[in-house]
């Protein structure tokens, strides 16, 4: 896929999950994808578990910045959320590069927003 192509599936993808499609991202990821994050490396299953598990409704996301480069696609995105027990909302800022081949996620890099894991919005591992 082209850099334009590459950038309008992530852009779709996103604007998806707005609409609370979140079960997008995990149509598009390839089976075997790695997400490396700043808490570890995480498979689509176990990526699967914790969205399952979370104890958050995502609210809406937003995205900030992107640019792509070959094969990859960079993001930075802010999603705001309300933890279901306390009703309480918070934000989220992510920032990923995204490996694309043939329309599917291969592999990602990210950096989350800690803080809003130490205010448990987020499931820790």
């Amino acid at each position: 896929m082209s850099t334009k192509k590459n950038k309008e599936l992530i852009r779709y993808l996103y604007e998806k999950a707005n609409r609370g499609d979140m079960e997008i991202f995990f149509n598009h990821y390839d089976p075997g994808c790695i997400e490396h994050l700043t808490t570890g490396d995480m498979t689509l299953e176990q990526a699967k578990q914790i969205h399952a598990r979370t104890d958050v409704d995502f609210v809406s996301v937003t995205l900030d910045h992107m640019v792509a480069e070959g094969d990859k696609v960079a993001v930075m995105v802010t999603w705001k959320m309300k933890q279901k027990a306390t009703g309480k909302t918070t934000e989220m800022t992510n920032a990923h590069i995204i490996k694309i081949s043939k329309g599917k996620l291969m592999e990602a890099w990210g950096v989350i927003d800690i803080r809003a894991a130490q205010f448990s919005a987020i499931p820790k591992k």
